[in-house]
């Protein structure tokens, strides 16, 4: 486990941001071959299309997914200002999807798919990328499936593909749905399986 701080610097803030494994509350840069890279931070703005809409972020879709009957919320987190706002109306628990649980990481991934198959400097920097992706979000259940969508993306975005590798990330994501569909202590026993990148 790496536990030495590392930096990179916030093109938006123009200044250089410290990061230690662990240390960010939600979101946030990943490393990857020694790298901190602040363009897989789920809160990264940027701009793609699903469902015929414009996004601005993935944390944006992935909140708005949360409410699949409120299409007013819906629109709502989609223009929030920033991806910390869409995060917060995200938080309502009026009209929450009762199957989150089991939808979530799939979620995740859509979107994720899509900000990087329609943003070619995003694209570009996750594809210059070789080894385990670690994430430096401190919330477990995020940080393994956050990495696991995002190995997952890259190797689906390569020309040459690692076949062993993304059938794994299929795989757990797989094995996610099913044991959340059946109780909470599936659920997390399938993510710790992920954290190991092991498939139950």
């Amino acid at each position: 486990r790496l536990c030495h701080r590392v930096s990179a610097r916030d093109p938006e803030r123009k200044r250089v941001v410290r990061f230690s494994p662990g240390s960010v509350a939600m979101g946030g840069p990943c490393m990857v071959d020694g790298t901190v890279r602040p363009e897989l931070d789920n809160f990264r703005q940027c701009s793609f299309e699903i469902d015929g809409k414009t996004w601005p972020s993935a944390e944006h879709y992935f909140q708005s997914c949360k409410y699949p009957d409120d299409e007013s919320h819906r629109e709502s987190i989609r223009n929030a200002e920033s991806a910390m706002n869409a995060w917060r109306m995200g938080q309502r628990r009026e009209g929450f999807n009762a199957q989150w649980d089991q939808v979530s990481v799939d979620v995740m991934y859509k979107a994720n798919f899509a900000k990087f198959s329609q943003n070619e400097e995003l694209r570009t920097v996750l594809l210059s990328t070789e080894g385990p992706i670690q994430s430096l979000d401190r919330n477990p259940f995020w940080k393994a499936w956050n990495e696991v969508v995002l190995e997952r993306v890259r190797e689906e975005l390569r020309d040459t593909k690692r076949e062993p590798l993304l059938k794994k990330s299929v795989e757990l994501m797989d094995a996610y749905r099913s044991a959340a569909a059946v109780g909470k202590a599936e659920a997390n026993a399938a993510t710790e399986s992920a954290a190991r990148r092991h498939v139950p």
